[in-house]
């Protein structure tokens, strides 16, 4: 299936020499596992990775609900099962491709922007260029409860990691927004 973009993929370049095809069972074979990469990857990025988000997001409610409450299975809960998986979501998206460019200190998410682009509208993204900024819950509540002068002592010039995130997100997508390379760029701000 040919796109509007001539150029070779770097996977075209990396495995044979330009204007040229596969000269034997050997490159073939290097080509046919990194397109199976590919396509784990992007099958986790699109269809595993959001149910695990839900998930993880789901759980945290029920303890967010559950600490409001005082209820003494919260502990047990975020001492175990939450901080698994974590580590498992963790594990499991550096494994995939997807790339958290910057994140603030914490485990649980309160927002994300999400940068994806690819060659076909309506298709999967390319995951190698799938980039994230996450905010905390726990960087979140603690801008919250910052005084005046704290806050001013912080940030003199009132750019919080939340004003610098956005603008790096909306910046990266800039930089992809090229006919030559991408067909379409996509920025996806979640509040969780």
């Amino acid at each position: 299936m040919g796109t509007c973009n001539p150029e070779p993929t770097a996977t075209q370049q990396l495995v044979f020499p330009l204007n040229s095809g596969p000269s034997n069972f050997e490159d073939g074979t290097e080509l046919g596992k990194d397109r199976e990469r590919q396509r784990i990857a992007a099958y986790f990025h699109n269809q595993l990775a959001p149910d695990l988000m839900a998930l993880a997001f789901s759980i945290e409610a029920i303890r967010l609900e559950l600490e409001s409450e005082k209820h003494p299975a919260e502990a047990k809960l975020k001492e175990h099962e939450f901080d698994r998986l974590i580590v498992l979501f963790s594990m499991l998206t550096f494994m995939s491709g997807i790339n958290i460019s910057k994140s603030t200190e914490g485990t649980r998410a309160r927002c994300c922007w999400e940068v994806v682009c690819g060659l076909i509208p309506g298709r999967d993204p390319l995951p190698e260029y799938t980039r994230r900024w996450v905010i905390t819950s726990e960087w979140w509540e603690g801008l919250q409860n910052m005084s005046e002068d704290e806050f001013a002592k912080q940030y003199p010039n009132g750019q919080t990691e939340f004003i610098t995130y956005q603008f790096e997100a909306h910046e990266y997508a800039r930089s992809l927004t090229n006919p030559d390379s991408f067909n379409w760029v996509r920025v996806d701000w979640i509040w969780f």
